[in-house]
């Protein structure tokens, strides 16, 4: 779908001070402000996109206006489902399509249009991926992840069929990376084994901290409880 977005048209860019959206995965949102109410209603009637683009530090006294800082990468997602309150309220599925450079912003409508033009996945050498590839899955499979990788269904994520590695660390991304800057780093990074190297990194991490969670409950519980004769 990435390639039917049409970049020669205005996209309503949607600024948040906590999510960050990545291609493949689905945001639930709740939209309420006047300004954002139009724009899903203009969404709806048009292409049904819509930019998400995270917040700057500092952005509280300007978030009224179109002026509040933002960074300039975003992810253009498509409404998969939307269901219209009352008072012109919505609850959507946003689903990410495809990372996107903000040019520059048109001012005519309440809400924030832009310029958008895409950022295409920089791709490693097939045998490059395929070790990238490989060495994400030994992770998730791993006896320290493996418990967190089968809650938050991760293993689920390599058998959707042929995904490539770009596609595959984004949803893992999205669910791995813990605060909104670590995310947005991550969608600003255009080089897919970058990405990979990055996320590969954050798991060895967690695992680690898992690991010695586990050894420290095991010194708590030695020597076990034994009766006085």
């Amino acid at each position: 779908m990435a390639g039917l977005i049409d970049y020669s048209q205005l996209i309503p860019v949607f600024p948040l001070p906590n999510v960050v959206l990545f291609p493949k995965a689905v945001v639930p949102l709740h939209v309420f402000e006047p300004r954002y109410r139009t724009m899903m209603a203009d969404a709806l009637r048009g292409n049904r996109l819509i930019a998400i683009s995270l917040l700057r530090d500092d952005f509280e006294s300007l978030y009224h206006t179109l002026e509040a800082p933002i960074h300039a990468v975003a992810c253009v997602g498509a409404v998969l489902k939307c269901e219209e309150l009352c008072g012109g309220r919505y609850n959507l599925l946003l689903r990410g399509i495809e990372r996107a450079e903000i040019l520059h912003e048109d001012a005519e409508k309440s809400y924030r249009r832009g310029r958008l033009k895409p950022i295409h996945p920089i791709p490693p050498a097939p045998n490059v991926e395929c070790q990238l590839f490989s060495a994400l899955r030994q992770l998730v499979n791993s006896p320290s992840l493996r418990p967190i990788a089968e809650t938050a269904n991760w293993k689920a994520i390599f058998d959707c069929g042929n995904l490539p590695l770009s596609d595959v660390s984004d949803l893992l991304a999205y669910s791995v990376l813990e605060t909104c800057c670590e995310k947005q780093r991550f969608l600003a990074e255009a080089c897919v084994r970058k990405r990979a190297c990055l996320l590969i990194k954050t798991l060895e991490a967690i695992g680690d901290r898992l690991e010695r969670k586990q050894e420290s409950r095991m010194r708590q519980g030695w020597p076990p409880p034994c009766c006085d004769n």
